[in-house]
């Protein structure tokens, strides 16, 4: 009943829906320029809103996550569009791991693999490549052996290093003093003194030898003492 004048208000409030983003933790994107780092779920009212992220992106030391797709289907960047309901993606991402790779001494070789970083639990070719006049002697880190080719299983960041070198050839040298001709005679390295120590074996009238010589790796010199003559006796050096 109104009696005198009178006024009235109604109040409208825009109606929101709830936009929920999937994503692993840490993944940043954007929704319609807004930041947002990993899950997040968002009041909106309908309208677009354009979803973007890029890929791949770092996820640690020598890992990251790469991006595959989104539930609803949608390119890597696209509009969602809400009407009048909720709204949730996910997106996919997979893991891949770099595989760092070193050759030693660098100005000898090098060493060429596909890509630098692979999928988790794939495995990774790396080949040592000498350089002219040198040569590939062996593997360290995650790998080892002498084979050019080394396979590593990745299922965490890993590095490899070839090691190269000169090839080793063999070259004859002529002393001025040599022991007379032997076989089944015993040998070893003298590690504290730095030269070979040879002893006894048989000549070639059968006669059991028992002279001992040492060589400095120049020349071959005749030692004074030793054990009776013998052959096909064991040596070894003992360092105590």
């Amino acid at each position: 009943t109104l009696n005198a004048p009178a006024s009235v208000t109604g109040n409208f409030a825009q109606q929101k829906f709830a936009v929920t983003i999937n994503v692993p933790a840490g993944i940043q994107y954007s929704l319609s320029g807004l930041p947002l780092t990993g899950p997040a779920t968002l009041s909106l009212p309908a309208g677009s809103y354009n979803l973007a992220l890029s890929s791949p992106q770092s996820t640690g030391v020598g890992s990251r996550a790469v991006f595959l797709g989104w539930s609803d289907g949608g390119a890597q960047s696209h509009n969602i569009v809400v009407t009048s309901a909720a709204v949730t993606v996910t997106g996919t991402f997979k893991t891949q791991y770099q595989l760092t790779v070193a050759a030693n001494p660098p100005n000898e070789g090098s060493v060429s693999q596909a890509s630098n970083f692979y999928d988790g639990g794939t495995e990774a070719v790396a080949t040592a490549i000498p350089n002219p006049g040198y040569t590939f002697e062996f593997w360290s880190g995650n790998c080892a052996g002498s084979s050019p080719l080394c396979v590593i299983p990745i299922n965490a960041p890993e590095s490899v290093t070839a090691n190269f070198s000169l090839p080793l050839n063999w070259v004859q040298l002529l002393p001025a003093q040599s022991p007379p001709a032997r076989f089944d005679h015993s040998m070893a390295f003298d590690q504290a003194r730095g030269q070979v120590v040879l002893f006894g074996g048989t000549d070639q009238n059968s006669v059991s030898l028992g002279d001992t010589w040492l060589w400095d790796g120049v020349n071959w010199k005749a030692a004074s003492g030793g054990p009776p003559a013998r052959s096909r006796a064991a040596m070894g050096y003992d360092p105590v």
